[in-house]
Protein backbone atom coordinates (compact mmCIF):
# COMPACT_ATOMS: atom_id res chain seq x y z
CA UNK A 1 0.00 0.00 0.00
CA UNK A 2 0.95 3.61 -0.47
CA UNK A 3 3.39 5.04 2.25
CA UNK A 4 5.40 8.25 2.59
CA UNK A 5 8.71 8.15 0.92
CA UNK A 6 12.19 9.65 3.41
CA UNK A 7 13.35 12.54 2.50
CA UNK A 8 16.25 11.99 0.17
CA UNK A 9 19.15 14.38 0.39
CA UNK A 10 19.37 16.27 -2.97
CA UNK A 11 22.94 14.86 -3.88
CA UNK A 12 21.19 11.03 -4.27
CA UNK A 13 18.08 12.22 -6.68
CA UNK A 14 20.29 11.22 -9.33
CA UNK A 15 21.44 8.11 -8.15
CA UNK A 16 18.14 7.10 -6.64
CA UNK A 17 16.01 8.20 -9.70
CA UNK A 18 18.26 5.72 -12.04
CA UNK A 19 18.37 2.73 -9.61
CA UNK A 20 14.52 3.19 -9.02
CA UNK A 21 14.40 3.37 -13.05
CA UNK A 22 16.38 0.06 -12.74
CA UNK A 23 14.04 -1.63 -10.61
CA UNK A 24 10.10 -0.53 -11.51
CA UNK A 25 11.25 0.39 -15.47
CA UNK A 26 10.72 3.92 -16.65
CA UNK A 27 7.47 5.01 -14.92
CA UNK A 28 8.57 4.21 -11.61
CA UNK A 29 6.38 4.91 -8.65
CA UNK A 30 6.84 4.05 -4.96
CA UNK A 31 3.35 4.43 -4.22
CA UNK A 32 2.58 2.09 -7.69
CA UNK A 33 -0.24 -0.97 -6.88
CA UNK A 34 1.91 -3.31 -9.04
CA UNK A 35 -0.68 -6.17 -9.63
CA UNK A 36 -0.51 -8.99 -11.84
CA UNK A 37 0.00 -12.89 -10.62
CA UNK A 38 1.72 -13.56 -6.84
CA UNK A 39 4.51 -14.56 -9.31
CA UNK A 40 5.52 -11.76 -11.48
CA UNK A 41 4.46 -9.49 -7.81
CA UNK A 42 6.95 -11.37 -6.03
CA UNK A 43 9.36 -11.40 -9.04
CA UNK A 44 8.75 -6.90 -8.72
CA UNK A 45 9.09 -6.88 -5.05
CA UNK A 46 12.12 -9.06 -4.70
CA UNK A 47 13.82 -7.17 -7.62
CA UNK A 48 13.53 -3.70 -5.71
CA UNK A 49 14.23 -5.11 -2.35
CA UNK A 50 17.62 -7.31 -3.33
CA UNK A 51 18.51 -4.39 -5.33
CA UNK A 52 18.18 -1.63 -2.52
CA UNK A 53 20.09 -4.23 -0.81
CA UNK A 54 23.41 -4.11 -3.24
CA UNK A 55 23.42 -0.42 -3.85
CA UNK A 56 23.39 0.16 -0.46
CA UNK A 57 26.10 -2.51 0.83
CA UNK A 58 27.89 -1.40 -2.62
CA UNK A 59 27.97 2.08 -1.10
CA UNK A 60 29.12 1.90 2.28
CA UNK A 61 31.88 -0.29 0.86
CA UNK A 62 32.73 2.38 -1.74
CA UNK A 63 32.50 5.04 1.04
CA UNK A 64 35.20 2.50 2.92
CA UNK A 65 37.22 2.89 -0.33
CA UNK A 66 37.33 -0.63 -0.85
CA UNK A 67 37.16 -2.00 -4.64
CA UNK A 68 36.19 -5.36 -4.89
CA UNK A 69 32.65 -6.45 -3.51
CA UNK A 70 31.78 -8.83 -0.84
CA UNK A 71 27.98 -8.31 -1.96
CA UNK A 72 28.02 -9.62 -5.21
CA UNK A 73 25.82 -12.66 -4.16
CA UNK A 74 22.63 -10.25 -2.49
CA UNK A 75 21.20 -10.04 -5.96
CA UNK A 76 21.33 -13.85 -6.55
CA UNK A 77 17.42 -14.04 -5.14
CA UNK A 78 16.25 -12.11 -8.35
CA UNK A 79 17.30 -14.67 -10.71
CA UNK A 80 15.53 -17.89 -8.33
CA UNK A 81 12.06 -15.45 -7.31
CA UNK A 82 12.35 -14.59 -11.31
CA UNK A 83 13.33 -17.48 -13.91
CA UNK A 84 10.61 -18.60 -15.93
CA UNK A 85 8.42 -16.05 -14.67
CA UNK A 86 6.07 -14.54 -17.64
CA UNK A 87 5.17 -10.78 -18.23
CA UNK A 88 1.88 -9.70 -17.71
CA UNK A 89 0.33 -6.54 -18.88
CA UNK A 90 -2.20 -5.01 -15.77
CA UNK A 91 -3.73 -1.83 -15.39
CA UNK A 92 -0.31 -0.37 -14.27
CA UNK A 93 1.92 -1.40 -17.21
CA UNK A 94 3.81 -4.42 -17.56
CA UNK A 95 4.54 -6.74 -14.72
CA UNK A 96 7.81 -7.49 -13.91
CA UNK A 97 8.99 -4.67 -15.61
CA UNK A 98 13.15 -2.95 -15.51
CA UNK A 99 14.55 0.03 -16.91
CA UNK A 100 17.74 1.13 -17.97
CA UNK A 101 19.80 -0.82 -19.83
CA UNK A 102 18.31 -3.93 -18.61
CA UNK A 103 14.43 -2.91 -20.39
CA UNK A 104 14.64 -5.10 -23.15
CA UNK A 105 14.65 -8.01 -20.77
CA UNK A 106 11.18 -7.17 -19.87
CA UNK A 107 9.80 -4.79 -22.71
CA UNK A 108 6.92 -7.82 -23.72
CA UNK A 109 3.68 -9.48 -22.68
CA UNK A 110 4.67 -12.77 -22.43
CA UNK A 111 7.99 -12.81 -22.34
CA UNK A 112 9.42 -15.41 -20.32
CA UNK A 113 12.24 -14.11 -17.83
CA UNK A 114 15.77 -15.52 -17.95
CA UNK A 115 16.08 -14.86 -13.58
CA UNK A 116 20.28 -15.59 -14.17
CA UNK A 117 20.98 -12.88 -17.26
CA UNK A 118 17.93 -10.13 -15.44
CA UNK A 119 20.01 -10.55 -12.26
CA UNK A 120 23.64 -10.01 -14.04
CA UNK A 121 22.31 -7.27 -15.79
CA UNK A 122 20.56 -5.47 -13.10
CA UNK A 123 23.67 -5.98 -11.02
CA UNK A 124 25.78 -4.53 -13.11
CA UNK A 125 23.45 -1.89 -13.73
CA UNK A 126 23.50 -0.60 -9.62
CA UNK A 127 27.43 -0.64 -9.83
CA UNK A 128 27.86 1.55 -12.09
CA UNK A 129 25.16 3.69 -10.30
CA UNK A 130 26.87 3.04 -7.50
CA UNK A 131 30.25 4.50 -9.53
CA UNK A 132 28.84 7.57 -10.77
CA UNK A 133 27.72 8.47 -7.15
CA UNK A 134 30.98 7.58 -5.33
CA UNK A 135 33.03 10.86 -5.14
CA UNK A 136 36.17 8.49 -6.81
CA UNK A 137 35.05 6.28 -10.13
CA UNK A 138 36.85 2.65 -10.28
CA UNK A 139 39.13 2.20 -12.83
CA UNK A 140 37.88 -0.85 -14.15
CA UNK A 141 40.38 -3.71 -14.29
CA UNK A 142 41.75 -4.68 -17.58
CA UNK A 143 42.25 -8.33 -18.83
CA UNK A 144 43.18 -9.40 -21.90
CA UNK A 145 43.58 -12.85 -23.26
CA UNK A 146 45.60 -13.12 -26.42
CA UNK A 147 45.68 -16.14 -28.30
CA UNK A 148 48.08 -17.24 -31.32
CA UNK A 149 46.94 -18.00 -35.05
CA UNK A 150 43.29 -18.34 -33.69
CA UNK A 151 40.23 -17.81 -36.43
CA UNK A 152 37.30 -15.86 -35.67
CA UNK A 153 35.25 -19.02 -36.31
CA UNK A 154 36.67 -21.08 -33.53
CA UNK A 155 34.89 -19.61 -30.28
CA UNK A 156 32.29 -21.75 -30.79
CA UNK A 157 34.79 -24.95 -29.70
CA UNK A 158 35.28 -23.17 -26.47
CA UNK A 159 32.26 -23.62 -24.55
CA UNK A 160 33.05 -21.51 -21.49
CA UNK A 161 34.25 -18.53 -23.62
CA UNK A 162 31.43 -18.56 -26.23
CA UNK A 163 29.42 -18.95 -22.47
CA UNK A 164 30.94 -16.15 -20.50
CA UNK A 165 32.57 -13.77 -22.81
CA UNK A 166 30.54 -14.25 -26.12
CA UNK A 167 27.39 -14.82 -24.30
CA UNK A 168 27.58 -12.23 -22.07
CA UNK A 169 29.85 -9.25 -23.48
CA UNK A 170 30.03 -7.72 -27.38
CA UNK A 171 30.87 -9.79 -29.99
CA UNK A 172 32.82 -7.72 -33.02
CA UNK A 173 31.82 -9.29 -35.66
CA UNK A 174 34.17 -7.37 -37.98
CA UNK A 175 37.61 -7.17 -36.93
CA UNK A 176 40.92 -7.34 -38.08
CA UNK A 177 44.61 -7.68 -37.47
CA UNK A 178 46.20 -5.12 -39.54
CA UNK A 179 49.22 -7.45 -40.38
CA UNK A 180 48.39 -11.31 -39.71
CA UNK A 181 52.00 -11.82 -38.36
CA UNK A 182 52.78 -12.78 -35.27
CA UNK A 183 55.55 -10.02 -33.72
CA UNK A 184 54.14 -7.04 -35.93
CA UNK A 185 50.63 -7.91 -34.98
CA UNK A 186 51.44 -7.87 -31.49
CA UNK A 187 53.47 -5.16 -31.14
CA UNK A 188 50.23 -3.23 -32.43
CA UNK A 189 48.35 -4.94 -30.27
CA UNK A 190 50.62 -3.33 -27.64
CA UNK A 191 51.27 -0.11 -28.69
CA UNK A 192 47.78 1.06 -30.96
CA UNK A 193 50.47 1.75 -33.75
CA UNK A 194 50.85 0.04 -37.20
CA UNK A 195 53.89 -1.45 -38.22
CA UNK A 196 54.77 1.03 -40.29
CA UNK A 197 55.41 3.53 -36.50
CA UNK A 198 56.01 0.74 -34.44
CA UNK A 199 59.04 -0.43 -36.68
CA UNK A 200 58.21 -3.97 -36.01
CA UNK A 201 57.49 -5.55 -39.80
CA UNK A 202 58.27 -8.71 -39.75
CA UNK A 203 59.19 -11.64 -36.99
CA UNK A 204 62.85 -10.89 -35.93
CA UNK A 205 62.56 -7.09 -35.99
CA UNK A 206 61.21 -7.44 -31.90
CA UNK A 207 64.03 -5.38 -30.27
CA UNK A 208 63.16 -2.17 -32.72
CA UNK A 209 59.96 -2.10 -30.42
CA UNK A 210 60.19 0.95 -27.99
CA UNK A 211 58.89 -0.75 -25.00
CA UNK A 212 58.11 2.75 -23.43
CA UNK A 213 54.79 3.30 -26.64
CA UNK A 214 53.76 -0.12 -25.06
CA UNK A 215 49.79 0.52 -23.13
CA UNK A 216 51.34 -0.30 -19.56
CA UNK A 217 53.52 2.36 -19.31
CA UNK A 218 50.48 4.46 -19.15
CA UNK A 219 48.61 2.11 -17.45
CA UNK A 220 51.19 2.03 -14.72
CA UNK A 221 51.83 6.07 -14.57
CA UNK A 222 47.52 5.61 -13.86
CA UNK A 223 47.95 3.80 -10.94
CA UNK A 224 47.61 0.25 -12.50
CA UNK A 225 49.35 -3.17 -11.53
CA UNK A 226 49.95 -4.42 -14.51
CA UNK A 227 51.52 -8.65 -15.06
CA UNK A 228 52.32 -10.27 -18.27
CA UNK A 229 51.59 -13.87 -19.02
CA UNK A 230 52.70 -16.00 -21.71
CA UNK A 231 53.69 -14.84 -25.70
CA UNK A 232 55.04 -11.64 -26.05
CA UNK A 233 56.35 -11.81 -29.14
CA UNK A 234 58.72 -13.86 -31.48
CA UNK A 235 62.03 -14.88 -30.06
CA UNK A 236 61.34 -13.81 -26.01
CA UNK A 237 65.45 -14.99 -25.75
CA UNK A 238 66.30 -11.57 -28.17
CA UNK A 239 64.96 -9.54 -24.67
CA UNK A 240 67.16 -11.20 -22.49
CA UNK A 241 66.32 -10.96 -18.66
CA UNK A 242 65.26 -7.65 -19.57
CA UNK A 243 61.71 -6.64 -18.21
CA UNK A 244 60.12 -3.96 -20.02
CA UNK A 245 58.91 -0.45 -18.37
CA UNK A 246 55.42 -0.89 -16.73
CA UNK A 247 55.08 -5.03 -16.01
CA UNK A 248 55.48 -5.19 -12.40
CA UNK A 249 55.01 -9.09 -13.06
CA UNK A 250 56.60 -10.28 -16.28
CA UNK A 251 56.67 -14.07 -17.33
CA UNK A 252 56.90 -14.77 -21.08
CA UNK A 253 58.27 -17.25 -23.77
CA UNK A 254 61.64 -17.44 -24.86
CA UNK A 255 61.15 -19.98 -27.30
CA UNK A 256 62.14 -18.82 -31.08
CA UNK A 257 58.63 -18.78 -32.81
CA UNK A 258 57.56 -17.12 -29.69
CA UNK A 259 56.23 -19.90 -27.32
CA UNK A 260 56.03 -23.98 -27.05
CA UNK A 261 53.72 -26.26 -24.67
CA UNK A 262 55.89 -28.62 -22.79
CA UNK A 263 59.15 -28.00 -21.33
CA UNK A 264 58.68 -24.25 -22.17
CA UNK A 265 61.26 -21.67 -21.47
CA UNK A 266 60.52 -19.10 -19.49
CA UNK A 267 61.74 -15.23 -18.75
CA UNK A 268 59.86 -14.63 -15.41
CA UNK A 269 60.88 -11.39 -13.84
CA UNK A 270 64.35 -11.64 -15.28
CA UNK A 271 65.60 -15.31 -14.27
CA UNK A 272 65.43 -17.87 -17.19
CA UNK A 273 63.88 -21.27 -16.04
CA UNK A 274 62.47 -24.34 -18.17
CA UNK A 275 59.37 -25.96 -17.26
CA UNK A 276 59.21 -29.72 -16.52
CA UNK A 277 57.85 -32.09 -18.90
CA UNK A 278 54.27 -32.40 -16.58
CA UNK A 279 53.86 -28.53 -16.56
CA UNK A 280 51.79 -28.05 -19.70
CA UNK A 281 52.33 -24.26 -20.07
CA UNK A 282 48.74 -22.90 -20.98
CA UNK A 283 47.34 -24.41 -17.60
CA UNK A 284 51.11 -22.86 -15.98
CA UNK A 285 50.69 -19.48 -17.02
CA UNK A 286 46.97 -19.63 -16.38
CA UNK A 287 47.44 -20.45 -12.77
CA UNK A 288 50.08 -17.57 -12.63
CA UNK A 289 47.32 -15.70 -14.00
CA UNK A 290 44.94 -16.30 -11.58
CA UNK A 291 47.16 -15.66 -8.77
CA UNK A 292 48.13 -12.19 -10.11
CA UNK A 293 44.48 -11.44 -9.69
CA UNK A 294 43.79 -13.11 -6.42
CA UNK A 295 47.31 -10.84 -5.42
CA UNK A 296 45.57 -7.55 -6.88
CA UNK A 297 42.13 -7.23 -6.13
CA UNK A 298 41.94 -4.46 -4.01
CA UNK A 299 43.51 -2.24 -6.77
CA UNK A 300 43.67 -1.69 -10.33
CA UNK A 301 45.19 -4.16 -12.18
CA UNK A 302 46.20 -4.81 -15.94
CA UNK A 303 46.79 -8.73 -17.23
CA UNK A 304 47.71 -10.04 -20.21
CA UNK A 305 47.65 -13.96 -20.61
CA UNK A 306 48.90 -14.96 -24.03
CA UNK A 307 49.26 -18.77 -24.32
CA UNK A 308 51.27 -20.07 -27.61
CA UNK A 309 47.78 -22.27 -28.19
CA UNK A 310 46.52 -23.02 -31.26
CA UNK A 311 49.99 -21.98 -33.19
CA UNK A 312 51.68 -25.02 -34.97
CA UNK A 313 53.12 -27.84 -33.86
CA UNK A 314 49.28 -27.77 -31.73
CA UNK A 315 49.90 -30.28 -28.71
CA UNK A 316 46.40 -30.82 -26.83
CA UNK A 317 46.75 -31.65 -23.62
CA UNK A 318 46.19 -34.84 -22.33
CA UNK A 319 43.20 -34.19 -21.14
CA UNK A 320 41.98 -32.55 -24.17
CA UNK A 321 43.77 -35.25 -26.88
CA UNK A 322 41.41 -36.67 -29.08
CA UNK A 323 37.86 -34.63 -28.12
CA UNK A 324 37.42 -33.38 -31.75
CA UNK A 325 38.70 -36.76 -33.51
CA UNK A 326 35.01 -36.93 -35.07
CA UNK A 327 35.24 -33.39 -36.69
CA UNK A 328 33.44 -32.94 -40.28
CA UNK A 329 36.15 -32.37 -42.46
CA UNK A 330 36.68 -28.12 -43.59
CA UNK A 331 35.42 -28.07 -47.12
CA UNK A 332 34.26 -24.45 -47.66
CA UNK A 333 34.25 -23.33 -51.53
CA UNK A 334 37.41 -21.62 -51.30
CA UNK A 335 38.90 -24.61 -49.73
CA UNK A 336 41.30 -25.87 -52.84
CA UNK A 337 39.53 -24.23 -55.39
CA UNK A 338 39.82 -25.18 -59.19
CA UNK A 339 40.14 -21.89 -60.93
CA UNK A 340 43.15 -20.20 -59.50
CA UNK A 341 43.94 -17.88 -62.89
CA UNK A 342 42.89 -14.75 -61.56
CA UNK A 343 44.89 -15.32 -58.27
CA UNK A 344 48.87 -14.09 -57.60
CA UNK A 345 51.38 -17.30 -58.13
CA UNK A 346 51.78 -17.96 -54.88
CA UNK A 347 48.29 -19.42 -54.95
CA UNK A 348 48.76 -21.17 -58.24
CA UNK A 349 52.52 -22.78 -56.82
CA UNK A 350 50.74 -23.88 -53.71
CA UNK A 351 47.85 -25.14 -56.18
CA UNK A 352 50.58 -27.18 -58.71
CA UNK A 353 52.47 -28.52 -55.78
CA UNK A 354 49.50 -29.66 -53.35
CA UNK A 355 49.17 -33.47 -52.53
CA UNK A 356 46.25 -35.25 -50.90
CA UNK A 357 48.08 -36.08 -47.71
CA UNK A 358 49.26 -32.63 -47.43
CA UNK A 359 45.29 -32.06 -47.14
CA UNK A 360 44.86 -35.16 -44.54
CA UNK A 361 47.38 -33.68 -42.27
CA UNK A 362 45.88 -30.25 -42.52
CA UNK A 363 42.68 -31.86 -40.97
CA UNK A 364 44.81 -33.42 -38.52
CA UNK A 365 46.68 -30.19 -37.46
CA UNK A 366 43.10 -28.57 -37.32
CA UNK A 367 41.89 -31.14 -35.28
CA UNK A 368 45.05 -30.42 -32.95
CA UNK A 369 44.95 -26.85 -32.81
CA UNK A 370 41.21 -26.58 -31.66
CA UNK A 371 42.09 -28.98 -28.88
CA UNK A 372 45.20 -26.65 -27.49
CA UNK A 373 41.99 -23.99 -26.93
CA UNK A 374 40.17 -26.34 -24.95
CA UNK A 375 42.56 -25.64 -22.41
CA UNK A 376 42.89 -22.03 -23.33
CA UNK A 377 39.02 -22.51 -22.67
CA UNK A 378 39.25 -23.83 -18.86
CA UNK A 379 41.90 -21.16 -18.56
CA UNK A 380 39.34 -18.46 -19.63
CA UNK A 381 36.54 -20.29 -17.15
CA UNK A 382 38.69 -20.25 -14.10
CA UNK A 383 40.24 -16.41 -14.97
CA UNK A 384 35.85 -15.53 -14.66
CA UNK A 385 35.65 -17.33 -11.38
CA UNK A 386 37.86 -15.83 -9.41
CA UNK A 387 36.77 -12.78 -10.47
CA UNK A 388 33.12 -13.39 -9.77
CA UNK A 389 34.37 -14.64 -6.15
CA UNK A 390 36.22 -11.42 -5.96
CA UNK A 391 33.01 -8.89 -6.87
CA UNK A 392 34.88 -7.98 -9.90
CA UNK A 393 33.13 -8.77 -12.33
CA UNK A 394 30.97 -5.96 -13.12
CA UNK A 395 34.25 -3.20 -13.07
CA UNK A 396 36.44 -5.64 -15.21
CA UNK A 397 37.29 -5.05 -18.79
CA UNK A 398 37.48 -8.73 -20.17
CA UNK A 399 38.84 -8.65 -23.78
CA UNK A 400 39.31 -12.10 -25.64
CA UNK A 401 41.30 -11.83 -28.78
CA UNK A 402 44.18 -13.40 -31.32
CA UNK A 403 46.95 -11.79 -33.15
CA UNK A 404 45.83 -13.08 -36.23
CA UNK A 405 43.73 -15.84 -38.12
CA UNK A 406 44.94 -19.16 -40.03
CA UNK A 407 44.32 -21.27 -43.18
CA UNK A 408 42.54 -24.79 -42.85
CA UNK A 409 43.53 -24.89 -47.12
CA UNK A 410 41.36 -21.97 -48.20
CA UNK A 411 43.20 -20.69 -51.72
CA UNK A 412 45.80 -23.49 -50.71
CA UNK A 413 47.02 -22.34 -48.31
CA UNK A 414 47.75 -23.74 -45.09
CA UNK A 415 49.35 -20.96 -42.84
CA UNK A 416 48.74 -17.29 -42.84
CA UNK A 417 50.41 -14.12 -43.92
CA UNK A 418 47.81 -13.94 -46.59
CA UNK A 419 45.15 -10.87 -47.46
CA UNK A 420 42.46 -13.07 -47.61
CA UNK A 421 39.82 -13.61 -44.62
CA UNK A 422 41.12 -16.43 -43.52
CA UNK A 423 44.53 -14.87 -42.28
CA UNK A 424 43.61 -11.55 -41.08
CA UNK A 425 40.38 -12.03 -39.48
CA UNK A 426 40.35 -12.37 -35.97
CA UNK A 427 37.85 -12.93 -32.91
CA UNK A 428 37.50 -10.69 -30.89
CA UNK A 429 34.98 -10.01 -27.60
CA UNK A 430 34.71 -7.53 -25.47
CA UNK A 431 33.15 -8.10 -22.04
CA UNK A 432 32.21 -4.86 -19.73
CA UNK A 433 29.18 -5.23 -17.66
CA UNK A 434 29.19 -1.98 -15.68
CA UNK A 435 29.11 0.16 -19.78
CA UNK A 436 27.23 -2.50 -21.39
CA UNK A 437 25.58 -5.31 -19.38
CA UNK A 438 23.56 -7.33 -21.98
CA UNK A 439 25.33 -9.24 -25.03
CA UNK A 440 25.20 -7.79 -28.02
CA UNK A 441 26.85 -8.27 -31.63
CA UNK A 442 29.08 -5.00 -33.00
CA UNK A 443 29.38 -4.48 -36.73
CA UNK A 444 31.61 -2.39 -37.02
CA UNK A 445 35.10 -2.78 -38.49
CA UNK A 446 37.90 -2.41 -35.67
CA UNK A 447 41.18 -3.91 -35.26
CA UNK A 448 44.02 -4.77 -33.08
CA UNK A 449 45.59 -1.26 -33.36
CA UNK A 450 42.19 0.06 -31.24
CA UNK A 451 42.80 -2.41 -28.02
CA UNK A 452 45.71 0.32 -26.66
CA UNK A 453 43.59 3.09 -26.90
CA UNK A 454 40.48 1.49 -25.46
CA UNK A 455 42.39 0.12 -22.32
CA UNK A 456 44.03 3.98 -21.76
CA UNK A 457 40.73 5.38 -22.24
CA UNK A 458 38.91 3.41 -20.13
CA UNK A 459 41.41 3.70 -17.20
CA UNK A 460 41.31 7.16 -17.43
CA UNK A 461 44.59 8.00 -19.48
CA UNK A 462 45.53 8.78 -22.20
CA UNK A 463 48.92 7.44 -24.91
CA UNK A 464 51.60 9.59 -25.42
CA UNK A 465 51.70 10.65 -29.31
CA UNK A 466 50.16 10.10 -31.66
CA UNK A 467 48.30 6.86 -32.53
CA UNK A 468 46.57 4.93 -35.17
CA UNK A 469 44.53 2.65 -33.74
CA UNK A 470 40.74 4.26 -31.95
CA UNK A 471 38.82 3.76 -28.89
CA UNK A 472 36.16 1.28 -28.88
CA UNK A 473 34.59 3.28 -25.85
CA UNK A 474 31.55 4.56 -28.40
CA UNK A 475 30.99 1.36 -29.24
CA UNK A 476 30.78 -0.06 -26.10
CA UNK A 477 28.86 2.60 -24.05
CA UNK A 478 25.80 2.08 -25.89
CA UNK A 479 22.48 0.88 -25.23
CA UNK A 480 20.83 -0.42 -28.55
CA UNK A 481 22.51 -1.94 -31.84
CA UNK A 482 23.53 0.50 -34.75
CA UNK A 483 26.45 2.93 -35.64
CA UNK A 484 28.62 5.02 -33.53
CA UNK A 485 28.78 8.17 -34.76
CA UNK A 486 30.84 8.89 -37.42
CA UNK A 487 32.71 5.36 -37.21
CA UNK A 488 35.39 4.27 -39.70
CA UNK A 489 34.01 2.45 -42.80
CA UNK A 490 37.29 1.15 -44.01
CA UNK A 491 40.53 -0.58 -42.99
CA UNK A 492 44.29 -0.46 -44.32
CA UNK A 493 46.08 -3.39 -44.17
CA UNK A 494 49.17 -4.32 -45.46
CA UNK A 495 51.92 -7.10 -44.76
CA UNK A 496 55.98 -7.93 -45.51
CA UNK A 497 55.12 -11.16 -46.70
CA UNK A 498 55.95 -14.29 -45.35
CA UNK A 499 56.92 -17.96 -46.61
CA UNK A 500 56.27 -17.86 -50.31
CA UNK A 501 52.96 -14.88 -49.53
CA UNK A 502 55.03 -11.95 -50.74
CA UNK A 503 54.34 -8.42 -49.77
CA UNK A 504 51.03 -6.88 -50.22
CA UNK A 505 48.50 -4.08 -48.85
CA UNK A 506 44.87 -3.76 -49.16
CA UNK A 507 41.66 -1.95 -48.56
CA UNK A 508 38.85 -3.30 -46.54
CA UNK A 509 35.47 -2.09 -46.21
CA UNK A 510 31.85 -3.32 -45.56
CA UNK A 511 31.52 -4.16 -49.07
CA UNK A 512 34.70 -4.24 -50.35
CA UNK A 513 38.61 -5.68 -50.87
CA UNK A 514 41.54 -4.41 -52.62
CA UNK A 515 44.48 -5.87 -52.69
CA UNK A 516 47.84 -4.89 -54.09
CA UNK A 517 50.46 -7.19 -54.49
CA UNK A 518 53.83 -5.34 -54.22
CA UNK A 519 56.28 -7.83 -55.51
CA UNK A 520 56.26 -9.59 -59.00
CA UNK A 521 53.48 -12.20 -58.67
CA UNK A 522 51.84 -12.26 -61.72
CA UNK A 523 47.98 -11.05 -60.78
CA UNK A 524 49.12 -8.27 -58.89
CA UNK A 525 45.43 -6.76 -57.73
CA UNK A 526 42.67 -8.13 -56.31
CA UNK A 527 39.00 -6.89 -55.82
CA UNK A 528 36.61 -9.24 -54.00
CA UNK A 529 32.78 -8.20 -53.41
CA UNK A 530 32.44 -9.44 -50.26
CA UNK A 531 28.35 -9.03 -49.94
CA UNK A 532 27.94 -11.86 -53.39
CA UNK A 533 31.49 -13.32 -52.72
CA UNK A 534 32.36 -14.06 -49.36
CA UNK A 535 34.82 -16.78 -50.05
CA UNK A 536 37.03 -14.30 -52.62
CA UNK A 537 36.64 -16.71 -55.61
CA UNK A 538 35.81 -14.38 -58.31
CA UNK A 539 38.91 -11.37 -58.43
CA UNK A 540 37.14 -8.12 -60.83
CA UNK A 541 40.14 -6.47 -60.55
CA UNK A 542 40.62 -6.54 -64.69
CA UNK A 543 36.29 -6.72 -64.90
CA UNK A 544 35.46 -3.39 -67.51
CA UNK A 545 32.34 -3.25 -65.06
CA UNK A 546 34.34 -2.66 -62.01
CA UNK A 547 37.23 0.23 -62.68
CA UNK A 548 35.67 2.77 -61.16
CA UNK A 549 35.47 0.85 -57.99
CA UNK A 550 38.57 -0.33 -58.13
CA UNK A 551 40.31 2.75 -59.12
CA UNK A 552 38.55 4.40 -56.30
CA UNK A 553 39.73 1.84 -53.93
CA UNK A 554 43.14 2.33 -55.11
CA UNK A 555 43.21 5.79 -54.24
CA UNK A 556 42.05 5.59 -51.00
CA UNK A 557 44.47 2.98 -50.11
CA UNK A 558 47.64 5.17 -51.86
CA UNK A 559 46.02 7.99 -48.85
CA UNK A 560 45.49 5.66 -46.01
CA UNK A 561 49.03 3.93 -46.50
CA UNK A 562 51.47 6.33 -48.83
Amino acid sequence: SPCPPPEIPTCAEPALSAALEVAFGAEASTAAQVGGSPGSRHCQITLARAGADFASFRLRERAQGRRRTRGGRIPKPMSHACDGVVVERTAMGLVPQVGGPCASLTDKEGRAIDGTSLQRCIRASLEKIVDDASPSPLRPNIVLVLTDDQRWDTLGYMPATFDNLAGRGLVFQNAFATMPICSPSRASIYSGLLPRNHGVQINGQEPLFDASTNVAVALAQAGYTNGFFGKYMNAGERFGPFVPPGWDDWQIFLEPAGGSFSRARLNINGEFRTLGPEQYSTDFLAAQATRFIQANVSRPFFLVYAPFAPHAPAEPAPRHRGTYSDLPRHRPPNWREEDVSKKPDWVRFLAQNASGQGALRRDRERQEELETLLSVDDAVLELTRVLERAGLTDQTVFVYASDHGIHWGEHWNNTKFSAYEESIRIPYVLRYPALSPLPRLVPELVANIDLAPTFAALAGTTLEGERDGTSLLPLIDRQAEGTAGAWRRELALESSGGLIVGPWRALRTEEWKYIETLANAGVRYELYDLINDRYELDNLATDPMFQSQRTELAARLAAALP
